[in-house]
């Protein structure tokens, strides 16, 4: 067991072991059953590896043997294709002589007819063959040449007219004199203009600053004119229907500036409810929208005790406020109306009061419900006397 690393097993594990020394012993068949074929494998390619090296060694033979065979057309090759530029070299240098003997024998006709001509050698002739290649272009140019002389001939006969104009004026020019008065007389007419211009001058410019002051007074007028528009508009409004109608836009406007101010105190005491209205036939008809509902809208009988303490409180500062033309309500006094509320509502009314507290307003209550004398922190209690009369204490 200590060969194979095992150990001697443990009462109950004898079958766990003889079964890893079986699989143990089928793996070391396994291995040597494919080292054997491996063996065969081996001898079979070392055979074929040997007939392959002797077929190996016959192709090197044969390659040799075609190597030197090809080296040897190739240098009859070679010898040929020399014996060819021979050949083609020779035909070139023949006929290159038979050009030069035509050359020769061109040069010698040329030379016989140039000798019939001015001309004394072949340079004077290309240089005769460039200038009639030119030919066409110095004839153009000629033309355009010819062409600038006329232009010029006819100036100088213009100029020669106005010369001739100009020596019969100089000699019905005035005197020196003369010329002296008609300047003076011209710049005195020269002045004269000037005083005209700047009178105009001044004149334009008032005209324009008048013309600036009478679009100024139009706009006004216009102005005025919109606004006389406006108050015949709101005459009319105001006499329609014996002022009904007056009345009724006066009342959509205070309304408005009255549920805007209340929704304002509601958004800060409460934060849940805002008042709306509705036109009715008796007039205006207020709603509650409820932002925990999705914004839905409610009549005012729909609430509680508690919110309609909330929105009443609300309408009732707003109200106020509206009196007193705007200004801040710095104290509130109630009386009673906490005695029909439960406990839910009471403590919602108490948590309003209390945040106007917060923001600087003095709030005095007059109650018997002991619920709201436990939320006042400072209290004036009344309380009666064996005279019959009654008596005060302030508590906190």
């Amino acid at each position: 067991l200590v060969q194979v690393g095992e150990k001697l097993p443990e009462a109950g594990e004898e079958d766990a072991c003889f079964d890893r020394l079986n699989q143990r012993r089928m793996e070391y068949k396994t291995r040597q059953a494919r080292i054997n074929v491996l063996n065969d494998d081996i001898t079979g390619l070392g055979e074929k590896r040997l007939f392959c090296q002797e077929d190996v060694d016959a192709l090197n033979k044969k390659l040799t043997q075609y190597t030197e065979q090809l080296n040897k057309e190739e240098s009859v090759g070679l010898q040929l294709a020399i014996v060819e530029k021979q050949k083609l070299l020779a035909e070139k240098e023949r006929q290159l002589f038979e050009q030069q003997e035509a050359l020769q024998k061109s040069q010698q006709q040329l030379s016989g007819q140039l000798e019939q001509t001015s001309l004394n050698n072949i340079d004077e002739l290309s240089t005769a063959i460039k200038q009639a290649e030119q030919f066409p272009a110095l004839k153009q140019q000629l033309q355009q040449q010819q062409q600038e002389l006329a232009q010029l001939e006819q100036q100088q006969s213009e100029l020669a007219e106005k010369l001739e104009l100009q020596k019969r004026h100089l000699e019905d020019v005035k005197n020196e004199e003369e010329l002296a008065q008609d300047l003076k007389q011209i710049q005195e007419k020269a002045d004269i203009v000037r005083q005209e211009i700047s009178s105009l001058e001044n004149k334009l410019n008032k005209q324009q600053a008048a013309k600036e002051k009478r679009l100024r007074i139009e706009e006004k007028l216009q102005q005025h004119q919109l606004q006389l528009e406006q108050s015949e508009q709101e005459l009319a409004i105001a006499q329609d229907e014996k002022g009904m109608v007056f009345r009724r836009q006066v009342q959509q406007i205070l309304i408005d500036k009255m549920l805007s101010k209340s929704n304002q105190i509601l958004e800060k005491i409460n934060g849940r409810y805002y008042l709306r209205h509705k036109p009715t036939e008796q007039g205006f008809a207020l709603l509650i929208e409820d932002t925990r509902q999705n914004n839905s809208h409610r009549l005012p009988k729909t609430l509680s005790g508690g919110e309609s303490f909330v929105v009443s409180l609300a309408l009732a500062l707003s109200l106020a406020e509206s009196a007193d033309q705007g200004h801040a309500i710095d104290s509130l006094f109630i009386d009673e109306g906490f005695g029909n509320l439960d406990k839910e509502s009471l403590y919602l009314v108490m948590s309003t009061l209390e945040n106007l507290k917060t923001q600087g307003k003095t709030v005095g209550i007059i109650s018997h419900v002991e619920a709201v004398k436990k939320r006042v922190k400072t209290r004036i209690e009344m309380q009666k006397t064996k005279a019959g009369g009654s008596s005060f204490k302030v508590v906190g």
